[in-house]
């Protein structure tokens, strides 16, 4: 059936994958399918016969996953999320329907639950742009956490760029090179996901965005028309000097937003957040 959904779920053993999977098989049809792609507790399988396990012998990123299941899947459609998100009851149906008007590449919104003050600045710094307060609109990027993409977007364009070894920016690399194509990237936020974020301490949440810098400032540098920065800010030098206002300009930007205002109270964290992409940026372009 061309409307046949794969879904594809990268993972590295996390504790919420049992969740996800619950959330996911009661909404297949008949030949959609589950894929997942990683390690994971082999007392898992017997728990969901109608999941496909692709075990890898050694820890492979994100990238590489998400590329090993759009090769093994049987449909046209593939549909991504991650082993830290929860779908709506609904989430399969409406990525199909909206792939079944020819819309080849679909996103959603993401909804971050309130945790403790870290992973919910963390949730939000990262995922503003895609929350479910958002209205539908066309983007440049999308977020692979909660994205439809038809295989023939896949053939044309290629899979994830496997030189990101760490998660962060093989997303937005992926998806702004479909953009690059000519393709139309659809938002529509009511297609939503739970992220459940489990950076929930100071040290975490630096680890994570100091190296979400040394990822995505690849991206930018490759993509400078979309991004629309000066070439020279992405020197060590201008990240390091001028972090303290990039990050009081991003942290701001997300609070433009009317929605975001409700969470005043995470700007903090934010900023951080945004310091310390900075930092790890500048040692992307040090090397």
């Amino acid at each position: 059936m061309l409307d046949s959904i794969s879904v594809i779920i990268p993972t590295l053993g996390e504790s919420t994958l049992e969740d996800t999977l619950s959330v996911l098989s009661p909404q297949l049809l008949d030949r959609d399918e589950i894929i997942v792609v990683g390690a994971f507790s082999k007392n898992m399988i017997p728990l969901f016969p109608d999941v496909r396990f692709v075990f890898t012998p050694t820890r492979v990123s994100a990238a590489m996953a998400r590329n090993i299941g759009m090769q093994t899947a049987k449909n046209y459609i593939f549909l991504f999320t991650d082993s830290d998100c929860i779908p709506n009851q609904n989430w399969i149906s409406e990525h199909r329907f909206y792939q079944s008007q020819n819309k080849k590449i679909v996103g959603g919104g993401v909804e971050f639950p309130k945790s403790n003050f870290w992973s919910f600045s963390d949730n939000l710094s990262m995922f503003h742009e895609f929350s479910i307060h958002e209205i539908h609109s066309k983007k440049h990027r999308l977020a692979s956490c909660n994205l439809s993409v038809h295989q023939s977007v896949f053939k044309d364009v290629g899979g994830f760029d496997e030189s990101f070894s760490k998660s962060g920016g093989e997303d937005s690399d992926w998806t702004l090179r479909m953009s690059q194509k000519g393709y139309e990237l659809y938002f529509y936020p009511r297609v939503s996901i739970k992220h459940i974020a489990h950076r929930t301490n100071l040290k975490k949440v630096f680890n994570h965005w100091f190296q979400s810098g040394k990822n995505n400032v690849r991206v930018r540098k490759k993509f400078t028309e979309e991004y629309k920065h000066p070439s020279w800010i992405y020197s060590s030098i201008s990240l390091i000097s001028l972090s303290p206002l990039i990050a009081l300009i991003a942290t701001l930007n997300i609070f433009r937003r009317k929605n975001n205002l409700r969470y005043w109270y995470t700007l903090p964290g934010i900023y951080l957040t945004k310091l310390f992409y900075c930092w790890g940026a500048a040692t992307k372009t040090a090397n």
